[in-house]
């Protein structure tokens, strides 16, 4: 799916999930983007790729370079400062480094170390269920795609996919996708806003 897809599920679902918890949609919705983009943080070509690593050729070229020294000076950060959140934020880089595309980031497991980091940050708990919510949204949208999800990777490398798959670069994926998009901004203003949800 494309990150347009992502980003509009993501944060519809963090507009829903805000009322009902009666949290801070602008909280929400913030997460939502971000949580509903990062699964894809293994490619060059990721949105949050692009304003972490803002020269292109290091982007595509070293990627997991970068990467690495990044996990290395949160791993001296963690041994110096003591704070549990680095040296989980290590380990989360490291695998940037030794995973390829769909692998690690795409696996339900990954929900593990996510968790963990929302825990040591501090956040309500809402916030923490809302994120790792959106993070598996992206989890399931991606399993239309025909080359499916590995949703227990590294345990198994079998591939799980919905019956009925889109093709991203045919020429009806622009489309099925746009009209997805739609079809949840319309569910989303007719049941928060023009029919408010019972608390």
């Amino acid at each position: 799916m494309r990150r347009t897809t992502h980003a509009t599920v993501g944060i519809s679902c963090s507009l829903f999930i805000s009322e009902w918890f009666m949290l801070n949609p602008f909280y929400a919705v913030a997460i939502g983007i971000f949580y509903s983009l990062l699964a894809d943080i293994d490619t060059g070509y990721s949105t949050i790729n692009k304003y972490l690593i803002r020269i292109k050729w290091l982007r595509n070229k070293f990627m997991p370079i970068y990467y690495l020294l990044i996990s290395i000076i949160l791993y001296i950060g963690y041994y110096t400062l003591q704070y549990k959140v680095l040296l989980v934020l290590s380990f989360l880089s490291l695998l940037l480094v030794i995973g390829k595309h769909r692998t690690f980031y795409h696996s339900l497991f990954m929900l593990v170390p996510q968790g963990i980091i929302l825990h040591l940050m501090g956040l309500n708990i809402h916030l923490q269920a809302l994120a790792l919510m959106i993070y598996s949204s992206h989890l399931f949208l991606d399993m239309f795609n025909p080359s499916g999800v590995k949703l227990f990777y590294p345990l198994s490398d079998k591939s799980y996919r919905f019956p009925i798959t889109i093709n991203s670069r045919s020429k009806w994926s622009t489309v099925i996708e746009w009209l997805l998009t739609l079809i949840v901004i319309y569910i989303t203003v007719k049941y928060l806003y023009l029919e408010p949800l019972s608390m």
